[in-house]
């Protein structure tokens, strides 16, 4: 669906678009997720290879919106 999405909201020939696709995030949710707590605390650790796999390492949620709000601040 995700896919699908992106390929329509491409097609609308936006001025600008910018299609986020973080992998694992970090952070504190309200909702509870068992297997994605699980996998916050096994990578989370692993961050420090970040440098060798950056496409899967997990990347903290406040992060991605930084860089959200950076582009809509300062559009390219």
């Amino acid at each position: 669906i995700k896919g699908e999405i992106e390929l329509f909201a491409q097609s609308l020939k936006f001025e600008s678009l910018y299609i986020f696709r973080p992998s694992l995030l970090l952070g504190e949710r309200k909702e509870k997720r068992f297997l994605e707590a699980i996998a916050q605390k096994v990578m989370g650790p692993l961050m420090l290879l970040d440098q060798y796999f950056p496409r899967i390492m997990p990347i903290a949620a406040e992060t991605v919106v930084e860089a959200m709000l950076k582009l809509v601040r300062h559009p390219k």
